[in-house]
């Protein structure tokens, strides 16, 4: 039964997201107002949500990205979880990020640079609905 009940909620929590939906999320990252980007795409039967982003950064003046994946067919898969992205500057990890809630009105997250030095919540709004 308990594994019944797990799928049906993983099953409803990643039903909301399609094949190559785009979300913008606002917020302020380190104090600067910045926007997210994110782009999911669901493959592998639905079980596997990759999520690729960017955000303009003004400090370096350029798009930085950040990327990661959930697995809702793993066998100890949490729904609640936050989901982990590496922060690239080209091929260079500079940071990580935290996200929850990605798909909802208000998202979350928290930011440690790669020496772990620096650290920085997030609180995002979504900007408009999601596109396919």
């Amino acid at each position: 039964m308990k594994k019944l009940v797990l799928f049906a909620l993983l099953f409803i929590s990643y039903q909301a997201f399609s094949q190559g939906d785009t979300l913008k999320y606002k917020g302020t990252f380190n104090g600067i107002p910045t926007v997210f980007k994110f782009v999911i795409t669901v493959t592998n039967k639905g079980c596997l949500l990759t999520f690729d982003g960017t955000y303009f950064s003004k400090k370096l003046k350029k798009d930085i990205t950040f990327n990661g994946k959930f697995d809702s067919c793993a066998k100890h898969a949490d729904p609640d979880a936050p989901i982990l992205m590496d922060e690239m500057n080209s091929d260079v990890l500079i940071g990580k990020f935290l996200f929850y809630n990605i798909g909802a009105e208000k998202c979350l997250g928290e930011w440690v640079s790669a020496d772990e030095k620096k650290h920085s919540n997030l609180n995002l709004i979504l900007l408009k609905d999601k596109k396919k």
